[in-house]
């Protein structure tokens, strides 16, 4: 499954438990990028 969200993210590492997890670069950014946002828009 390739996570594009960060809901599909949280669902790949609930199921991955104690597995080894690789994302993709590009899923890593947007990842941060939402992470990001929501930090700034809690300020």
């Amino acid at each position: 499954m390739k996570a594009t969200t960060l809901m599909d993210i949280y669902n790949t590492l609930l199921g991955k438990a104690g597995e080894e997890i690789v994302l993709d670069e590009d899923t890593i950014k947007k990842a941060k990028h939402s992470l990001d946002e929501m930090i700034r828009l809690g300020e």
